[in-house]
């Protein structure tokens, strides 16, 4: 009884964890609003084979994070909450899915305690609560690679099977990368260990791996003439490995911090864990550490890089996390830690993380300050007084008492302490972050377009129509229902066709920035409708009747 009672325990307070909140604020720009847009078009048309951003064909994803996102959308409902369920629920299996494998790998305790450094760790709680694909790609990575060690380790052969049909789950999430980082990881650790590539199924595998992943990609292929091809793997995989996209690039030393400010808290105990994996040798830890070194090497090395595309790798680091924790909870109270030269690095790193992420919070107002100095052109919601009341005091007041307690707990070498110190701390963390600062931050970011957004959706009608003037956010799209013309700062004598081309029963929305205001105003006739946070929403007219066309 006792047993399933802990069991229950584990899943309220993970499906707690994960699902709070993630529908009290509004979808942020852009990924989240693209994907959230792109499959609730999906609904709307009904056509569940080729995906359409802003009603025109959409290739940049796969379909399986759409299709999911759809059927969330016909149980809850058209919202926020629905649009990001789908990520948290991937997050919430993936840590029962560690605990399972840590369990048949290694051992329960070490499957639990990995289970709750994957649960409390800053980057799987941010990625829990962000309509992305990249918690979905992480829980169908994780189930590939556990079980080809599981089928490894156990003997079971069975579990080869999950290997493949995982992998093309991922490859339905994300394209190429969902099967070229497991097969990397797989080829690696057959050579090292000299496994018989027999024993892992290979025909029947492939053949299931085929069986699941290819119809989709050659039916969009077919009903796209080609252009999905030319779009998804040249542009969007191969160009983005070989060129930065949009920007997003870094050096190769790029995932170093973000690994470490991603793992926080735990990162503090990454050395001397992956040391202690190290040291033990045996296939569970040099496939850990494998699955490691694999997928921050390939993202490394692309010229395009993103922080959640190293999530992958985060529940590799739980369960080598979870073994260290394991080895010191078997010593007596004040045994088996040392404060050596390796430890107070780890401890150095930790302090100067809470330090700057203390300052960063408590220094919020002067930080806000700079930016409105420096990105007021392209982010024009920068132009409004900004305050996030206590909250960010608060949240740094908290991390440096944590710090002050952790010191004091080290002190004496109880270990166990901290390991409960740093799941409090995440608790809390995780409880500020979405009742304060999410939502304060969305309603600064994104207040002043989805108040337009529901203006037009609540004023217009279907043969109204939606222009973007330099403002292109995909949350308008979402939030209004309706198709946006996007026109650039030049595309003045689009936005005049459009109006001289509307009938006089038709309205012409226009959305822009308040510096372009002015520009706009003299080219066009139009009514200002409301103004807000540096945006301006306007209802276009024609010049004059003869404008008209006949």
């Amino acid at each position: 009884m006792k047993k399933y009672l802990i069991c229950l325990i584990g899943v309220v307070f993970v499906s707690t964890f994960f699902l709070y909140k993630i529908g009290g604020f509004g979808l942020f720009d852009f990924d989240e609003a693209v994907y959230a847009e792109t499959s609730r078009e999906m609904l709307e048309t009904g056509d569940f084979i080729n995906p359409r951003y802003n009603y025109m064909p959409f290739y940049e994803k796969p379909i399986l994070f759409y299709w999911l996102t759809c059927i969330s959308y016909r149980i809850f409902g058209i919202n926020e909450f629905s649009t990001r369920v789908v990520s948290s629920v991937s997050c919430i299996i993936l840590v029962f899915l560690t605990y399972y494998f840590g369990k048949i790998l290694i051992n329960k305790r070490a499957g639990m305690l990995a289970a709750i450094i994957l649960t409390t760790n800053t980057g799987i709680i941010i990625i829990s609560k962000a309509a992305i694909m990249d918690g979905l790609l992480t829980l169908f990575i994780s189930s590939s690679l556990y079980c080809f060690l599981a089928g490894y380790i156990t003997g079971n052969k069975s579990f080869y099977r999950g290997f493949y049909i995982s992998s093309a789950l991922a490859v339905m999430t994300k394209g190429i990368v969902g099967i070229v980082i497991p097969a990397a990881v797989v080829v690696w650790f057959i050579l090292v260990r000299k496994q018989n590539i027999r024993e892992i199924k290979l025909v029947p595998g492939i053949a299931i791996f085929l069986l699941i992943s290819l119809p989709w990609y050659i039916v969009v292929t077919v009903i796209s003439k080609g252009s999905f091809f030319n779009d998804f793997f040249i542009h969007h995989n191969i160009q983005r490995f070989s060129q930065p996209f949009t920007g997003h690039s870094g050096s190769i030393l790029y995932y170093i911090p973000v690994i470490l400010i991603g793992l926080f808290p735990w990162s503090a105990f990454l050395p001397g864990s992956i040391r202690n994996s190290i040291k033990q040798r045996g296939p569970v830890h040099l496939f850990l550490l494998m699955w490691v070194v694999v997928p921050t090497a390939l993202f490394s090395i692309s010229q395009t890089k993103l922080p959640s595309y190293i999530i992958p790798v985060f529940p590799a680091f739980a369960l080598i996390g979870g073994v260290y924790f394991d080895k010191k909870f078997s010593f007596s109270k004040g045994e088996g830690y040392k404060f050596n030269t390796e430890s107070k690095i780890c401890w150095s790193i930790f302090f100067v993380l809470v330090l700057l992420m203390s300052l960063v919070f408590a220094m919020n107002g002067f930080l806000i300050d700079k930016a409105k100095a420096n990105f007021l052109e392209d982010a024009p919601y920068l132009n409004q007084f900004i305050d996030f009341g206590l909250a960010p005091l608060i949240l740094a007041a908290i991390l440096l008492v944590s710090s002050a307690v952790l010191y004091f707990f080290l002190r004496y070498k109880n270990i166990r302490a901290v390991f409960g110190v740093f799941v409090v701390l995440m608790v809390i963390f995780n409880f500020m972050f979405m009742t304060y600062i999410m939502p304060s931050a969305w309603k600064y970011m994104q207040g002043c377009l989805y108040h337009f957004s529901n203006i037009v959706r609540a004023e217009s009608g279907d043969g109204d129509k939606l222009i973007g003037y330099d403002v292109c956010q995909p949350s308008i799209l979402f939030y209004t229902r309706k198709k946006m013309i996007a026109c650039s700062k030049n595309d003045l004598e689009r936005i005049k066709n459009e109006l001289n081309h509307a009938s006089n029963t038709s309205n012409v929305y226009v959305i822009t920035k308040q510096s372009l205001f002015q520009k706009l105003s003299e080219a066009v006739n139009s009514q200002v409708i409301r103004r807000c946070s540096g945006y301006t929403l306007l209802k276009g007219q024609p010049a004059n009747d003869n404008e008209n066309p006949p």
